[in-house]
C-alpha cells in the first residue's frame, strides 16, 4: 500500500519553515517600502514589521523543533 506523504513531503527540505522565512521576508520588504515612501496611513503599516516578526520567530520556532523531529 502506498503511503501518503505528509507536509514536509509534500513541500520538500524546507517544509514549512520555509514559508515562514519567506512571509517573513516579504513582509519586512513591504514595510520598508511603506516607510520609505512616507505613506504609513497613520502608522498603521508598522503592524507590517510586528507581522514580519511573529513569522520569523515562528520560522525560528521551526527550525529547531525540524532539527529534533524524527
Amino acid at each position: 500500500m502506498a503511503r501518503a506523504r505528509g507536509v514536509r513531503g509534500a513541500l520538500g527540505w524546507r517544509g514549512v519553515g520555509g514559508v515562514y522565512w519567506t512571509m517573513s521576508a516579504i513582509l519586512f520588504l513591504l514595510w520598508v517600502l511603506g516607510s520609505v515612501t512616507g505613506s504609513t496611513e497613520g502608522h498603521w503599516v508598522h503592524l507590517l514589521l510586528l507581522f514580519s516578526v511573529v513569522t520569523l520567530t515562528l520560522a525560528l520556532a521551526q527550525r529547531g523543533r525540524g532539527s529534533m523531529a524524527s
